[in-house]
């Protein structure tokens, strides 16, 4: 694949990956939504929703950005008796595993502050 190609298509990925899952936990959990929204680089559901940026530059930084929020994500809802069996929460974690390296292992071993039955 293009180098080019490969960066808009991880951007789209990752995008489209967060938002996804963010949509099915708005709707379960809107609570749980609403907290941690808070701690996202951006709002993934906004209503003008692209999945393509035309700089070059500015989508590798949104791609970072994206994959910090992925961990964050991740790391929030892994031991959550109930997210952790959204199919979105499993697409969010094999994206992460496939398209980012992380010290993920580490620290998401540790509870969450959302595990609780909430």
């Amino acid at each position: 694949m293009l180098g080019w190609l490969k960066i808009l298509s991880r951007y789209g990925l990752f995008k489209e990956t967060i938002r996804a899952f963010l949509l099915a936990l708005r709707k379960h959990k809107p609570g749980l939504y609403e907290e941690i929204k808070a701690e996202l680089s951006r709002d993934y559901l906004e209503k003008e929703f692209d999945l393509t940026e035309k700089d070059k530059d500015k989508a590798n930084r949104k791609i970072s950005e994206m994959a910090k929020d992925l961990y964050i994500l991740i790391a929030a809802f892994e031991n959550h008796h109930q997210v952790k069996h959204y199919e979105g929460f499993k697409t969010l974690k094999k994206v992460f595993e496939q398209q980012c390296a992380s010290p993920r292992k580490k620290h998401l071993s540790q509870k969450s502050r959302y595990a609780k039955n909430r």
